[in-house]
């Protein structure tokens, strides 16, 4: 049997009670680990928390943190547990699941509305207590490797979203960008060797594929695409 090992590492004995004044309610089935792991809470957070064996905890007050642990359970009973919390209570209270053991279930528990945090199997007390912190302190607390594929899978599909630049050929690029600095037609033919009459001619093909109509606009355009 793994999980958290209630007595590996110990808070400073000069830290303050990070939880004072919090209420854990920890659910578990391993009864004589999950009471260690609560008195070990009481001990060096100052919080008050209590064991229960199943889901729903009676009297589960909305400012208490429920801390369901999922060691040696699959993850629909996890979700069974999640399904007999009532309404009011799951939707008012602060709840984690603890325990954690495959990254399968991340985006089952993510989705969930009354999951605000997940904790992996084998994490350090210390972690715990910060994490469960962040919770009480109205924060979500899931796993890094969660946070960072939904950070690429966004990117992706922003990438996907935004409107591909317009193919600009290397002159159209010279082109405009001298009309963003501020070059006049006459200076911009001057230093193309081009006729004024060619200026206009690049000018108008390049703010009709950027879709401007003024040069402020054309400047305003290089400055946010390019």
């Amino acid at each position: 049997m793994s999980g958290i090992t209630p007595f590996a590492s110990k808070l400073r004995p000069s830290d303050p009670p990070v939880l004072a004044g919090k209420y854990v309610t920890l659910v578990g089935q391993y009864s004589l680990q999950n009471s260690m792991l609560a008195a070990r809470i009481e001990a060096e957070t100052g919080a008050t928390c209590r064991v229960v064996a199943t889901l729903p905890a009676p009297s589960v007050p909305a400012d208490h943190l429920v801390l369901l642990d999922a060691l040696g359970q699959d993850l629909q009973s996890v979700l069974a547990h999640l399904d007999m919390l009532p309404t009011a209570v799951a939707y008012q209270c602060n709840l984690a699941v603890l325990n954690v053991s495959s990254e399968l279930w991340y985006d089952e528990l993510a989705t969930r509305p009354e999951v605000r945090g997940i904790f992996q199997e084998n994490i350090s007390f210390t972690h715990l207590i910060k994490g469960l912190s962040a919770i009480f302190d109205g924060q979500f607390w899931l796993p890094r490797e969660l946070l960072s594929r939904h950070f690429r899978e966004y990117r992706a599909r922003q990438a996907l979203s935004r409107p591909r630049p317009p193919e600009l050929t290397a002159r159209e690029m010279e082109v405009l960008r001298m009309v963003a600095g501020g070059a006049s037609n006459a200076e911009i033919a001057e230093r193309m060797c081009r006729s004024v009459h060619t200026v206009k001619t690049h000018i108008y093909h390049v703010f009709r594929k950027i879709n401007v109509s003024t040069r402020l606009q054309a400047a305003r355009w290089v400055s946010e695409n390019l």
